[in-house]
């Protein structure tokens, strides 16, 4: 049979058992057994199918490793170039290894099934010896295959960066930052499941995909499926064919010519509706186009978690006033969003659906604002009627607040009177918002806004002639300020007419007001059209009579502007009014008639807003930034005092500034500060300067502006003395706000008045001068790697992670001891020991740092577990802090590491040197890490979830958990316990001695899908009691598990157990009877290296359920129930674990 026609066929396999499983879903979960079959069925076909169509493709053309390959791998090595390898593996398929490693995957860990899959590859290439190293022998080997790959996959084209580039035609492949394999909450909004490229020239037509694995199309929200260009979605939602699970976007006529990224985008039901667990993915199964697309593309597996993210909600605003026919930044929609209670939320893009009658050409340059701060623009409506704006930077919602936004855009002049303008959110997709807890797209709720009829519908006003006012705002006319703006407009015409007479009233307030050289502007050109004439004092009439044409369907913008006399009194206010058409003031020059007042929109008076004169004035303030610091001799470049100047009513230019110096503590000297300057964010404003002998410092020659209503912010900066003062106290500032200290003038050469205040007179910022910085050490607040645990013998594992502070100035660590031993000691004996961990390696975060080699633990003698660390180089901040991250390179059990020893890693208090700008710290307080623990391998407990959706009376699957091997060993368990409180229900008391099916318990293998034999249950009030007694309604109580014999997991692998229970008793009331579990963790100590009945205290003792969970780490070669390599459940990851609740 030919690879294509065994795809098929098991295609056809999956499909079915798929349909399958989804019907037994509906029954009841008692069928579970039928559920568990059908699932390991489904996976060992997907494995197959993945095989067999990475076999397709290199049947098309020769498959080769895309990773450059530059040193040898072996057991216990991690990485990239593992994973590249185990891909590789995978892809070659050359037997049940082969086969074994697909079905889990690429894990970027090299273990037993990678080793075994590279013996099969080694022994078909015939390398010798296969014996699964990867060396220089199977690395040339792979280099020697062919293909030119600088990343991503050959096929028979040249891979460049990831992306095919078919020869010809149009090529289908993965991008490389398709998103990984993960776990996503419910309710996620607009996850990318897909991204992929398509290259070539051409046209893609259609795509069509299916949705794999163990789930259900109604985990996706119904018409919830899209197709992305980038930012720009192609098409609307779209729904999965609930028989087939395949989803076909059709008629794209998306022109290829070069490389496009696509996205596959889906939104996922909330936790009412997806089932957490199930899990799924996405293959392409067709593509259509000129010419025909070929590739395949298979997404990695996404997973539905039990967590759900938080909901933003869309609503409409307040209805904007209906816009004019040629207005400029028209508000043409306002929405709100709120975020709910579960979480922040950023929104970092919205699309609206513009769903009138406008043409979409006639709204040009959109702008999004919030609280009038421009946080998005688009300059034309896209295709699917789309609005995209992408925020520039991501607004942040917390929990529970609403914000407003509102969308401006130009009205074209060719608009047609009684066009309409609404928008709405056509799809959840088109808000894109991200959960600060979660990090993933949140739930959208657009059904406040998901229609037309939803939003707000703008009717476009207008006449056969349209007046629209443009402002300005009501703002400040600086005194001998030239062609002020005083008024603006735009006018729009039907016809081609000639304006007569252009009538303005201007009304002013204070004892004078003169505004001279009126006249009218034509915005687009910058040209003046009107003759001139004089406003004074009062009100008056200016009519200018110049012509001014209008060309048919084309907005013309005007300005009318004067000069503001220096005469005028300060805070006095002028307002243009535009008077109302009368009828021989319009020609229309189509039919050489005078244009009716009746269709003039509007015809009456438009008053503009007021403007006041002021003084051109600069305000002067201390600025926020810095703030009082302390300064250690020698430092350079310290930022000393920020001023703040803020322009009024005109742009101010600054020509000169005086600082002074002096000192609250001790005395400042001429030295003791150099090189001062005047800083504009990073760039140097003055030249660099000397205190003078009264300690003040003048900056001239300056040529700052600071435009007008804005404000700028000067720093001071200079360098302290390597000679400056121990405790020293010094501060700077502008004596006074007045010409003797600042020289100011407006942007005509006029001086300008100053206002303010002595800027840092107080003082308010003040600095302290130090001799040396001073670093300090604990332990990482925040780490969860090093917290206490299991750590795996021939491993490098974190030991320890500390927190590094360094106040004052930045500081060097260049030597560090550290100590690595059995006791919670930070000092060095003799009887210390160093078998478990003989070599140490620094890190921070992910970036070793110090020796690649490591550093050597000392073996014995009077510093006995001491690690000597020298040149490090480590810089840490001022004032800021850096995590060092221990790592130990532990020993095999077999080389000298004793299962079950604790190690400690600690910063010693010796042997420590800091190095600042002109001196050293050599002291720090020592800290010592938490306990660890070592073993041969470890067990992994994932967090369970919930088994069955509803309480009912009878026996039910309560919850699911798996439990996880380490890849060095297998491990063995023998006992488990679970907590369960109730309400409103009873559980039945368990009987299970011995048995695989208790009365009313079942503890159930899912991976094999057979029962475990139990040798004893417990269900007691008490976690350390053995009875076997019900709990009842508002009662917490425990059930334990002895097993018959011991379950063993495969190293690397994983088991996935179901724990049943029985229920009565259930209150009648929806939603009022529940049943709460978790895996529990009772013991509080360490009781390890020891037998069965050693850890129980009391083999199949009826009162004795305690300890919580035991296991083994098979560190005894002879291993058996008596042998002394079992261990209770302290510091076993995840226990206890996390609650699932099931209700009626």
């Amino acid at each position: 049979m030919s690879i294509t026609k065994k795809i098929i066929s098991i295609s056809v396999s999956l499909t079915t058992a798929v349909w399958l499983s989804g019907a037994a879903m509906l029954v009841p979960m008692a069928q579970a057994a039928t559920i568990d079959e059908l699932q390991a069925q489904i996976n060992a076909l997907l494995a197959q199918i993945q095989l067999l169509q990475t076999q397709l493709g290199s049947a098309q053309g020769q498959q080769t490793s895309s990773f450059s390959f530059t040193k040898d791998l072996t057991l216990g090595s991690k990485g990239d170039d593992v994973k590249a390898l185990q891909n590789l593996l995978i892809s070659a398929n050359k037997g049940s290894a082969a086969a074994a490693l697909a079905a889990v995957g690429a894990t970027s860990f090299f273990g037993n099934l990678t080793k075994a899959a590279l013996a099969e590859y080694q022994a078909a290439a015939g390398v010798s010896p296969a014996a699964g190293y990867f060396g220089p022998k199977t690395r040339a080997y792979v280099a020697s295959l062919g293909g030119t790959t600088t990343g991503g996959t050959t096929t028979g084209g040249t891979t460049t960066g990831g992306t095919t580039t078919s020869a010809s035609g149009l090529a289908l492949a993965l991008a490389s930052d398709n998103p990984a394999a993960t776990t996503i909450p419910s309710g996620v909004t607009g996850s990318n499941f897909l991204k992929f490229t398509v290259s070539g020239k051409g046209t893609l037509s259609s795509l069509s995909f299916k949705r794999n694995g163990l789930g259900a199309t109604t985990d996706f929200v119904s018409s919830g499926l899209y197709l992305y260009d980038g930012a720009a979605r192609l098409t609307s939602g779209r729904s999965l064919n609930s028989t087939t699970h395949e989803i076909s976007f059709l008629n794209l006529a998306l022109a290829i010519d070069g490389t496009k990224t696509l996205s596959l985008v889906a939104d996922i039901a909330t936790s009412s509706v997806a089932t957490a667990g199930a899990y799924h993915y996405f293959t392409l199964v067709s593509a259509a186009g000129d010419p025909t697309p070929t590739g395949t593309l298979t997404s990695n597996v996404f997973t539905i978690g039990s967590a759900a993210v938080g909901t933003v909600t869309a609503t409409s605003g307040v209805a904007p006033s209906n816009p004019k026919v040629g207005q400029a930044a028209s508000l043409v929609a306002e929405f709100k969003l709120a975020a709910n209670s579960t979480e922040d939320i950023t929104i970092s893009r919205v699309s609206l659906t513009e769903g009138g009658s406008i043409t979409n050409s006639n709204l040009t340059n959109l702008v999004l604002k919030q609280s009038g701060n421009t946080v998005a623009t688009a300059s034309v409506i896209g295709a699917k009627d789309l609005a995209t704006l992408v925020l520039t930077t991501p607004f942040l919602l917390e929990k529970g607040q609403e914000r407003t936004f509102q969308l401006f855009a130009d009205i074209a002049g060719s608009t047609r009177t009684s066009d309409t303008v609404v928008f709405y959110f056509d799809s959840k997709a088109d808000i894109i918002a991200t959960g600060k807890t979660y990090g993933y797209a949140v739930t959208v709720d657009i059904s406040g806004l998901d229609a037309t009829s939803d939003g707000d519908t703008l009717t476009i006003a207008g006449g056969d002639l349209t007046i629209t006012l443009n402002g300005p705002v009501a703002g400040d006319l600086a005194i001998r300020a030239q062609d002020a703006v005083l008024y603006d407009f735009t006018l729009v015409s039907k016809n081609n007419v000639e304006i007569r007479n252009l009538r303005f009233n201007a009304s002013t307030t204070g004892t004078i007001a003169l505004y001279n050289d009126f006249k009218i502007w034509d915005t687009a050109n910058n040209a003046v059209i009107t003759s001139a004439q004089n406003i004074a004092t009062g009100s008056s009439s200016k009519t200018f009579t110049d012509i001014i044409n209008l060309t048919a369907g084309v907005s013309r913008r005007f300005k009318a502007t004067a000069d503001v006399d220096s005469t005028n009194t300060a805070d006095g206010t002028i307002v243009i009014r535009l008077l109302a058409f009368e009828s021989n003031d319009i020609k229309n020059l189509d039919n050489n008639t005078y244009v009716a007042t009746s269709v003039i929109v509007p015809n009456s008076i438009i008053v503009g807003n007021v403007q006041t004169a002021k003084a051109p004035t600069l305000d002067v303030q201390l600025a926020a930034s810095p703030t009082s610091q302390t300064y250690v001799q020698g430092v350079n470049g310290v930022d000393l005092t920020g001023f703040s100047f803020r322009a009024i009513s005109d742009d101010i230019k600054i020509s000169s500034i005086k600082v002074t110096a002096t000192s609250s503590v001790l005395t400042i000297t001429t030295g003791e500060v150099q090189s001062l300057g005047l800083y504009d964010g990073a760039t140097l404003v003055s030249s660099l300067k000397s205190l003078d002998t009264d300690l003040t410092v003048t900056f001239d020659n300056l040529n700052l502006t600071v435009v007008k209503g804005a404000t700028k912010v000067l720093t001071l900066r200079g360098n302290i003395s390597a000679n400056a003062t121990d405790t020293d106290v010094y501060y700077f500032y502008i004596a006074g706000a007045n010409s003797t200290y600042l020289t100011v003038y407006d942007k005509d050469g006029n001086s300008a008045t100053i206002t303010g205040s002595a800027a840092n007179s107080g003082p308010t910022v003040s600095h302290t001068i130090t001799t040396a910085g001073n670093v300090s050490v604990a332990i990482a607040a925040d780490d969860t790697e090093s917290e206490a645990g299991i750590v795996v013998a021939g491993t490098e594992s974190v030991l320890a992670k500390f927190r590094f502070t360094s106040t004052n100035e930045e500081m060097t660590v260049n030597k560090l001891q550290l100590l690595v031993v059995e006791t919670n000691s930070a000092t060095a004996t003799s009887t210390a020991s160093a078998d478990e961990a003989p070599t140490i390696k620094l890190y921070e975060g992910s970036t070793q740092i110090g020796a690649t080699a490591g550093y050597t633990v000392t073996a014995s003698g009077d510093n006995a577990g001491t690690v000597y660390i020298q040149d490090l180089g480590w810089k840490v901040t001022k004032n800021g802090s850096k995590v060092l991250t221990v790592k130990g390179v532990l020993n095999t059990i077999s080389g000298g590491a004793d299962t079950g020893a604790n190690v400690y890693a600690s910063v010693m208090a010796a042997g420590f040197e800091a190095q600042g700008s002109s001196a050293k710290d050599t002291t720090i307080t020592a800290a010592t890490g938490n306990q660890k623990l070592v073993y041969k391998t470890n067990p992994t407990i994932a967090q369970p979830s919930a088994a069955s959706t509803k309480l009912t009376v009878g026996q039910i699957p309560v919850l699911t958990f798996a439990i996880t091997a380490n890849s060095q060993e297998q491990v063995a368990w023998k006992q488990i316990q679970f907590k369960i409180s109730m309400t409103a229900a009873t559980m039945t008391a368990v009987n299970a001695v011995p048995a695989s099916t208790g009365s009313a318990l079942i503890l159930r293998d899912v991976t094999t899908a057979t029962n475990l034999n139990i040798a004893s249950g417990f269900s007691s009030a008490s976690a350390v009691t053995g009875e076997q007694t019900t709990i009842t309604g508002g009662n917490t109580g425990y059930v334990s598990v002895l097993l018959n014999s011991e379950q063993v997991i495969a190293a690397g692998q994983t088991k996935n157990y179901q724990l049943q229970l029985t229920f009565s008793d259930i209150s009648s009331t929806v939603g009022a009877a529940s049943v709460v579990a978790q895996i529990h963790r009772g013991e509080v100590a360490v009781v390890g290296s020891g037998t069965v009945s050693g850890i129980r205290s009391g083999l199949g003792n009826a009162t004795d359920a305690s300890p919580s969970f035991v296991w083994s780490d098979y560190s005894n070669v002879s291993h058996t129930e008596s042998t002394a390599d079992w261990n209770n459940g302290m510091f076993v990851k995840n226990l206890p674990s996390s609650i699932i609740t099931i209700s009626n």
